[in-house]
């Protein structure tokens, strides 16, 4: 009978596990990030209408246009993908009257626009 040392099978259990592929879960909503900002266009009635302009600087944080405001910042799960309509915007970050919410900017940086 051979007898196996445990140091042995340390080593080969731990290679195991260093080979072994690492999954991400996604979040209910479908996507990996913590974080989400909720951008609206604060006055709607100027020329831009409801045009909202998210760039994102070389230090991640995000930019909008004149009259882009950032309303909130919330977990990304409260973002279903059948869920991003206006009205929703406006319901997760809590917004006053008048305002179109309608941009998301994810933790990874992904922007994504209403449509």
């Amino acid at each position: 009978m051979r007898r196996t040392t445990l140091p042995a099978v340390v080593v080969v259990a731990t290679a195991l596990l260093l080979e072994a592929p690492v999954t991400a879960q996604a979040r209910a909503g479908g996507r990996a990030n913590d974080w989400v900002e909720v951008w609206c266009d604060a006055n709607t009635a100027n020329a831009d209408g409801r045009a909202i302009t998210l760039s994102v600087d070389a230090d991640g944080i995000t930019r909008g246009g004149p009259d882009d405001v950032l309303a909130k910042v919330v977990d990304a799960s409260a973002f279903d993908p059948g869920m991003k309509d206006s009205n929703h915007f406006n319901a997760v970050a809590g917004v006053v009257q008048g305002w179109f919410c309608g941009a998301l900017r994810y933790a990874d940086g992904y922007v994504t626009f209403e449509t």
